[in-house]
């Protein structure tokens, strides 16, 4: 694995600079994983924890309107040592937009663009993308090809032998939750709506909550493929953020119920919380373009 961290360069007056890219950059949640495992050790056991405002003060602002430029090496430092408020920090910068982090969202992106055209070595991987916009690699093209051979099927014989029909994808499954021209606020309302769809269904055995919860990670990865052409660039990159930390915590729920840590009334309580976070957010996000 190579660690972004070993990137940072030697000479602090270059540090600012660096953390932008780092935060602009679609992979800050594997970043900030990356720093917890490198700091968690080294982290002091005081309840005591910094935050932005302790440590950046009245530089907040000034970060939030014109980027890192004014900070010290030790600011920047304690910031690696805290990787969470590297998030807290992302959604600032891009609640905020400025035009300097607009700026450097469009750098990121065509950095990735022109870092894309090369042809992968891996079959595998897709051969040409184009920033945030990605054309369909080979393995997402067999995948659609083999759901399309599947549905096909699935109609063929559910007309021919007249079987029940087969079940509707809910919350962020619906594909056509993401082809709708709308609003941007309209859009970010209209997921929210999906996501509260958790509640239509109670499942009551561990068996049936871990389909429930696959399904519900299956559709956060369909969110973060998706182009979301509806949203600006910064609302692109506050959501799929925000949706792999969702997904994260999801396939953990499934860990442990299959691992028979917590049951499932405790599993199903823990998911009807993040759902309320999951909704609120993006109800937030909304009301914030609107």
């Amino acid at each position: 694995m190579s660690l972004r961290l070993f990137a940072l360069p030697l000479n602090p007056d270059e540090w600012p600079r660096w953390l932008e890219q780092e935060i602009v950059g679609p992979r800050l949640v594997d970043f900030v994983s990356e720093l917890e495992v490198i700091y968690r050790s080294e982290r002091p056991t005081s309840d005591l924890k910094p935050t932005l405002e302790s440590i950046l003060s009245d530089d907040l602002e000034i970060v939030v309107e014109s980027g890192l430029g004014r900070l010290r090496a030790d600011q920047i430092r304690q910031l690696l040592e805290n990787p969470s408020l590297l998030l807290e920090l992302q959604e600032k910068v891009l609640l905020g937009e400025s035009p300097y982090w607009i700026a450097r969202c469009d750098e990121a992106h065509e950095a990735q663009a022109s870092d894309s055209l090369t042809p992968s070595a891996d079959p595998e991987q897709p051969l040409v993308q184009s920033g945030r916009r990605s054309v369909i690699g080979r393995r997402a093209l067999a995948v659609i090809l083999g759901i399309a051979a599947m549905i096909f099927v699935a109609v063929s014989l559910g007309r021919f032998l007249k079987g029940p029909p087969q079940p509707q994808p809910w919350g962020f499954q619906n594909p056509r939750l993401f082809v709708r021209s709308v609003e941007p606020q309209d859009y970010l309302e209209a997921l929210a709506g999906a996501a509260a769809q958790w509640y239509d269904e109670r499942p009551d055995t561990r068996d049936s909550l871990v389909l429930r919860l696959r399904e519900f990670s299956s559709g956060c990865a369909m969110v973060l493929e998706h182009e979301h052409g509806q949203l600006s660039d910064l609302d692109w990159q506050w959501l799929t953020n925000k949706c792999q930390l969702w997904k994260d915590s999801i396939d953990d729920f499934v860990q442990r119920l299959e691992s028979e840590q917590d049951s499932v009334p405790q599993v199903r309580t823990k998911v009807d919380q993040l759902v309320d976070e999951i909704i609120e957010s993006l109800h937030d996000r909304a009301n914030s373009i609107g």
